[in-house]
Parts: structure tokens; sequence; C-alpha cells
């Protein structure tokens, strides 16, 4: 699309279902119910970011969008077309917006998505009472103040509560959004007191303090007691005395994804913590640390390192959770796989790129989940040394799959996953309908009729329902 055609021009090319590029979209500055109506026959989201003014007609046709829908440039907007606008289906995006008065709060508050009003600068107590009603997600990260008497009707809210802009909370505030029913984010956040921690405590749902850079032990022993989710992803150090404090979580699921180093001290007290850890952040481990988080109580969630050695393997194969994620490996030496071979419980290696036939050879010997969605190709050599594999075997990435490698895959003993690829000629579908348990193949998008009758003939295959046949 060249710069600079006329606008009736992208909407011809729309309703000739022609491409057009999202950024021909926001060169829209007007736009009337009847071309509205051509829009919103689109798949996928809608953006009309140069959008500036909106009519109530076509707001209510906008309304009719299946995706998410954003109007970034509207500063204002009426009562009658917030209430047009509050029947759609799903996200709502007006970043434009820097104040909303009680009605125009009182009519969007009748959408039943996410609705994102980030643009706000301030929110008045009734203007907040009003968007409490809103049945759904609300997005108010602009505001970087709020008063109390708002965050209290705020509090009300059913849903996920966005207040990333607030940078200090009063305990008050705190109290009151202890209160509320969903998850709440409060990542703009880089400090907490003691006793702001404790008058959250009472809150029963997932809390986001991502802002927090460092956590005293003060504070860390009132958060102890906080019984749901708990993420801490801006944590970048994290004492033994605040980990030691954070293994009384009653919550049981610690997220501390921003950790570039961990003292051997704090990891031995993080593993003492019952419940999932989320630990991404960590590049290395000690051999300390390492025998540590092998003494884990529960699940691993580790994305940092991009190799680990034989002894760190072996170590964390004694892991009392049963389920490791080293999701950011993208080299796993023979000698190393070896020792994960003996983990008792899935395993996540969706970092690894590539698996030499020597290494799936180790692997082989598992007989629980194995993970390998960073796979795009899989060699004849390495397939036929996966076969011995009694857990189930995801390999999502792969688009295409070789009649021979088809071939090998129907041996692996386990499940088989292979949601990946779109189409399958008849040969690989013959090859993979002799596979012995569940085979899933989600992804397929066309099948000859032959491919088809073949895969049919597989007592546990899994095909997605709209499936087209071809001659």
């Amino acid at each position: 699309m060249q710069k600079g055609l006329p606008l009736v021009v992208l909407f011809v090319t729309v309703a000739l279902a022609q491409p057009i590029a999202a950024q021909n979209l926001d060169k829209i500055k007007k736009l009337s119910a009847d071309q509205a109506a051509v829009l919103v026959k689109r798949s996928g989201p809608l953006s009309l970011s140069s959008l500036a003014v909106i009519t109530d007609d076509t707001a209510q046709v906008l309304s009719q969008h299946n995706g998410a829908l954003s109007l970034g440039s509207l500063t204002t907007i009426t009562p009658e077309a917030a209430k047009a606008l509050a029947l759609h289906k799903n996200d709502l995006h007006l970043p434009g917006l820097s104040t909303l008065a009680q009605a125009e709060a009182t009519a969007l508050a009748r959408h039943t998505g996410t609705l994102f009003l980030d643009g706000l600068s301030t929110l008045s107590v009734e203007a907040a009472t009003a968007l409490s009603l809103h049945a759904g997600g609300l997005s108010l990260e602009g505001l970087t103040t709020v008063d109390d008497n708002a965050v209290k009707a705020l509090a009300r809210l059913k849903g996920p509560l966005f207040l990333g802009g607030l940078t200090t909370l009063s305990n008050d505030a705190a109290a009151s959004l202890s209160q509320h029913d969903g998850p709440l984010f409060l990542n703009g956040l880089t400090t907490l007191s003691a006793e702001t921690a404790q008058a959250l405590i009472p809150f029963k749902g997932s809390l986001f303090l991502g802002g927090l850079t460092t956590l005293t032990p003060d504070a860390a022993k009132v958060l102890s007691g906080f019984t749901g989710p708990l993420f801490l992803s801006g944590q970048t150090k994290l004492s033994p005395e605040a980990a030691g404090a954070l293994t009384q979580l009653s919550g049981g699921v610690l997220l501390i994804n921003g950790l570039n180093t961990l003292s051997d001290e704090a990891t031995w007290a993080l593993s003492q913590l019952r419940g999932p850890r989320f630990l991404s952040g960590l590049s290395l481990f000690s051999n300390e640390s390492v025998d540590s988080l092998a003494k884990l109580k529960g699940p691993l969630f580790q994305s940092g390192p991009s190799t680990l050695s034989s002894e760190a393997a072996n170590a964390l194969q004694q892991l009392d959770g049963g389920v490791l994620f080293l999701s950011g490996l993208t080299v796993l030496p023979p000698e190393s796989v070896v020792g994960l071979s003996q983990l008792k419980g899935p395993l996540f290696l969706s970092g690894l790129t590539a698996l030499t036939p020597v290494a799936a050879k180790a692997i082989s010997q598992r007989s629980d989940m194995l993970f390998l969605n960073g796979l795009t190709t899989l060699s004849p050599a390495t397939a036929a040394e996966l076969a011995p594999l009694k857990g189930a075997l995801i390999l999502s990435s792969l688009a295409t799959l070789s009649d021979e490698t088809a071939g090998l895959l129907a041996k692996v003993q386990g499940p088989l996953f292979l949601n990946g690829l779109t189409t399958l000629t008849p040969v690989a579908a013959k090859a993979l309908s002799r596979h012995a348990s569940i085979l899933a193949l989600m992804g397929l998008e066309s099948l000859s009729s032959e491919s088809f009758l073949f895969l049919c003939g597989h007592p546990d295959v899994r095909l997605p329902s709209d499936l087209r046949i071809t001659d």
C-alpha cells in the first residue's frame, strides 16, 4: 500500500479482503458508520490510533468488532458513545482519555471485557465508584496518585485491577485493596514498608509487586503470611534473611524472575518453600546452590542458564518437586543429559534448538513427560534414538516431518504430540498410524483423503475439528 492513498482506497481494499497493514488503518482520521461497518469485518485486533472524533452511530458499529478494539486518539467521549462502545465483547483500549466523568464511567462500566483506561491521570471518587461495577479487568496504569476513597471504591471491582502507575500506597489504601476480588497489579511500587505489607495480607488473590527491587527482611516476614501467589519479578537481589522469611509463604507460589544473583545461603532458604519457585533470571549456579535447589519440595522454573554442567544435572535429578523447567538451556552436553534423564517428573527443555543422537539416546531412558518445543527440525538419526521413551514426547514446534522421521517417531512408546504439523504425506500418515499410544496432531490444517484414512486407523488419534480433507 503506497503512502498517501485516498481513504476510499483503504476501504475498497478491505472490502475485497486484501491484506492491509495496521499502520494504514492508523492513518484514518474520520470514520462514518458505513465505513466502520466494513472495518469490523476484519479479524483480529482493530487499532484506529488517529481517529480523534467518533459519532455515536460509528461507536455503535465499532462495538460489533470481534477482536480487541483500540481508539488511541479519542480524548473525549460522549455518554452515548461510551454506552455504545460498552457493548464491545473484547478488550477495549481508550488510552487517549485523560479524564472521565461519572456519566461516561457509568456507561463504560457495562463493558464485559478488559477495559484499558491507561491515559487517565485523575479519577474522581464518583467515577471510581461507577467503574467498580465493571465486569472484567480494569487497567488504570496512568494514575500516579489516587484518593484513598477512590481506591476503596475500585477495590470492589471483581476482576484483574491494574494500578501500576502508583508509586506510593497509603496504609488505608492498602487495607482497602486487600478486600479486592481478583488479581492485583501494583508494579509501580518501588518500596514497601512492613506496615503497608501488613495491610495487604488479607488479600486472597495473586499479588504483583514487580517494581520492588529490594525487600527488607521485615517486609518479607510480613509478606510470608500472604495466602495467595506472590510475584516479585523486580527483585535483583535477595538477602538470606528475606529469603528465609519468604519460605513461610502460605500461598506456596513465589515468582522472583528478576534475580541475577542469589547467594548459597538464600538459595538454601528458598529450597525450604513448599510450592513452585520461578527463578528465571539466574544465569549461574554454584555447586552448593544446585545442591540446595535439588532439595526443593515443589516445581522449579528456571530459564536463566544457557548450559548445565554434569555435576549440576546430577544434583537436580534429586529434585523432590518432580517438575523441572530449564527453558533457557540452549546447549546440553551429553554428560548432562545422563543426569537429567534420571529426574522423576516432567522435564521442560524448550530452549534447545538442536538435539544430537547421543543426547537423544541418553534422555530416551526417561519415563515421564519430555518437552522439546524448541526443536524445529528433527533428523532421522535423532528420532531413532528417542524410540525407547516411555513418557509423553512433546515436539510442538516441528512444522514439517519427513516420511523417514515419521516412521521412526512412530516407534516412541509414550504419547506423541506433534501439534505444529499442518499437513502430512500419505506415507508419513501411514507410519504414524502405527504409533502405539496417544497421537496428537491438533495443528493439522489439511490432509489428503488417503492420509486421513490412514490416521483414522489409529485407535487414539487427536485431530482438529476443522480439518480440511482434500481429494
